[in-house]
């Protein structure tokens, strides 16, 4: 089947990535050069947790391409994909994200949401006491302190992995995979099973309303 230009990419997913981007590098900037904006690196901690909650809720029911059942392949396809990238054979383009891009995908979702919930208990004895501090012995808040600490390099890793992914597809696959976080649109196969979603935006309001409703509740415990 050739390829073709097709709509993969909702607005609430464009709108999560970009923010998401812009909230995860200006809490790193805060961390390691403005540390003495610290209380903003908190609120933005907070709201980065919503968005994740969100992204949570939304690879349930979203739309087509953003669901997670619909991008998690098995470890064998996710093998055989990884052999064809460094085989001779051309390879259709994914609509959505590819096996390693899904995967990659679950694994920042997850780092992000160890990031706040762990800061939600951290300790600095100088600037900052998390929300939930409270609730755990200082043992525990050194052990979350040091998991997020911990989970920040991480991170930094699975991001730079992730940029440095996205530079090989553009210059070595020629498959740009900034554009369609942009436009939504992308070249891809055809998939019949997946092409007449529709946008929902009621949906991902709720969705992110609750989001945010349950971070509230829980950094008020």
């Amino acid at each position: 089947m050739e390829n073709e230009h097709i709509k993969v990419w909702d607005i609430p997913i464009r709108l999560f990535h970009w923010v998401l981007v812009a909230l995860v590098t200006s809490q790193f900037l805060i961390a390691w050069v403005f540390t003495e904006q610290i209380d903003l690196h908190v609120t933005l901690g907070y709201l980065t947790l919503a968005l994740i909650v969100f992204r949570i809720f939304w690879g349930f029911i979203g739309t087509a391409y953003a669901q997670f059942k619909n991008f998690l392949v098995s470890p064998t396809s996710l093998v055989a994909y990884i052999k064809g990238l460094f085989n001779q054979t051309s390879q259709s383009k994914s609509a959505g994200h590819n096996p390693i891009g899904g995967y990659s995908t679950i694994a920042i979702i997850v780092c992000i949401l160890a990031q706040g919930f762990s800061g939600l208990f951290c300790d600095d004895d100088v600037f900052t006491v998390g929300p939930l501090r409270h609730l755990v012995s200082d043992n525990a808040t050194s052990i979350f302190n040091q998991v997020h600490a911990l989970n920040a390099k991480i991170l930094v890793g699975l991001l730079c992995t992730h940029v440095a992914a996205i530079f090989w597809h553009l210059l070595v696959k020629r498959e740009n995979l900034i554009k369609p976080m942009i436009t939504g649109k992308k070249i891809a196969i055809k998939d019949d099973k997946y092409m007449n979603w529709t946008e929902k935006p009621l949906a991902a309001l709720l969705a992110f309303a609750l989001a945010s409703i349950a971070v509230w509740v829980v950094i008020n415990i």
